[in-house]
């Protein structure tokens, strides 16, 4: 299957980060497992991008990091991956979004750009500081929920 969007690559490595997990698969057998899913356009992609780096040589030294960084290169488009981190350095709750959609929107970005990200010191204080205000968004929009159904209840009154 062919990834069309963002999405779809970092589902497929999600999906094959889970397999990877139930397996127990040990770290250096990631990206022969990962290859051995490719098949049409990503097949085809490999194979020449295998050939033109030294073949079977070369692919025993490269790790599951630089596997996902090869392929998010070539199935998640730059511009696609600037678009995308411009809209997480400036991402902002809609009026008409809740907390947890909005939530849900910034940690779908933030999955899409794993790597790209900051730092992880950086993307750690980000997230800390997200999520607080996320809770805090919450427990508010519960507690506003909470006192509209007290003032439309007969009995409250």
């Amino acid at each position: 299957k062919k990834a069309t969007a963002p999405v779809d690559a970092e589902n497929w490595i999600s999906h094959m980060e889970k397999i990877f997990d139930v397996m127990g698969c040990e770290y250096t057998f990631k990206t022969r497992l990962a290859v051995y899913k490719f098949e049409v356009n990503a097949l085809a992609w490999w194979k020449a991008y295998k050939q033109a780096n030294g073949g079977d040589a070369w692919l025993v030294t490269v790790t599951w990091a630089d596997f996902k960084k090869l392929f998010f290169l070539q199935f998640f488009s730059r511009a696609e991956q600037e678009r995308l981190k411009m809209e997480y350095h400036s991402i902002r709750q809609t009026s008409t979004e809740t907390s947890t959609e909005f939530m849900q929107r910034f940690l779908r970005l933030a999955g899409f750009l794993g790597q790209l990200l900051a730092p992880r010191r950086i993307t750690r204080r980000t997230f800390s500081g997200v999520f607080a205000v996320a809770n805090a968004a919450r427990n508010y929009e519960f507690l506003h929920e909470r006192d509209d159904d007290d003032t439309e209840r007969p009995d409250k009154r």
